[in-house]
């Protein structure tokens, strides 16, 4: 299991469909990390108090594209689930 200290949480209800995005502090790098992305798993994934949330699966670190406040398009680290396969297991 692993245990991240949060910097901000944002909730989020559009279409019927709800989630909290975190932004994590690690490592001195600030990481994202949405609900949505563990949604296929058990409940009891992820749990999240005021200041700290905690994984109990695999991590993968994607880099992401975003645009900020700014209209700057810039770069950013994501946390996904680690796929159950590889791509070489379908090929």
């Amino acid at each position: 299991m692993a245990t991240f200290k949060i910097i901000k949480k944002t909730a989020f209800d559009k279409n019927g469909v709800s989630g909290t995005v975190y932004t994590l502090g690690v490592q001195g790098r600030a990481v994202k990390l949405s609900t949505l992305s563990f949604a296929d798993m058990d409940a009891d994934t992820i749990s999240a108090t005021d200041t700290h949330i905690s994984i109990k699966c695999e991590l993968e670190v994607r880099k992401t594209s975003y645009t900020n406040q700014l209209g700057e398009n810039v770069h950013g680290l994501e946390f996904m689930p680690k796929f159950g396969f590889s791509l070489s297991d379908i090929w």
